[in-house]
């Protein structure tokens, strides 16, 4: 990372120049297809819930907000330190939801290392991603990081809700294995039948 900051405050632009951006990793065929599967089946139940798209799946790794241009540039650029950083494998296991099970906004899919190295390095990139964003002049994340991949979120309480949750509580998922050999820096376009989302820039880890 560099050790000047970008100095105009990226939360600072015209409306028309605002992008609603973050840093994550996207899965394989045999994952993707996996947390598909899995969506299909807790979308069974009728709840009112927005599932996500097999082509948005993904695993966040800092999320930036919106930001003007020139820090979506500059966030871009910063994706080459993570060239040094090492791959990792993981799955995707378990589900639950956020905030809590008995009051569902977000359901989720858990995601597991496959060795202890491996999550060291899932990690370290996250804490990496941080330091980008702390570069662009974004004020550090007060949360600790949590990763987990969104399956849907729920529109209101509505029929079919406590037996989705039920399952959810009861319901033993895991995916395969894969292994994650690059980072991404990703925009969001919030519309009305749901987000879109396209990868800005891409860097690989290392080999």
């Amino acid at each position: 990372m560099r050790d000047q900051k970008y100095t105009q405050d990226p939360r600072h632009a015209a409306a028309n120049d605002l992008h609603r951006c973050f840093y994550a990793v996207k899965f394989d065929a045999g994952v993707t297809a996996a947390l598909a599967a899995e969506i299909a089946a807790l979308a069974r139940h009728g709840a009112d819930v927005r599932w996500s798209g097999t082509g948005n799946l993904h695993l966040t790794l800092r999320f930036l907000g919106e930001i003007g241009s020139g820090a979506l540039a500059e966030a871009a650029r910063l994706l080459d330190s993570g060239r040094g950083l090492h791959p990792f494998t993981l799955r995707a296991r378990g589900l639950g939801a956020f905030p809590s099970l008995r009051a569902p906004r977000v359901i989720w899919a858990g995601v597991e290392a496959e060795a202890r190295t491996d999550h060291d390095h899932l990690l370290a990139l996250q804490k990496e991603t941080e330091s980008w964003a702390r570069a662009i002049g974004l004020p550090a994340e007060q949360r600790p990081y949590s990763p987990h991949i969104t399956l849907g979120r729920v529109a209101r309480p509505s029929p079919g809700l406590q037996e989705l949750m039920n399952e959810v509580i009861t319901r033993t998922f895991e995916s395969g294995f894969c292994r994650i050999d690059s980072v991404a820096l990703m925009r969001s376009e919030l519309r009305p039948e749901g987000p879109r989302y396209t990868t800005i820039a891409a860097a690989n880890l290392a080999a």
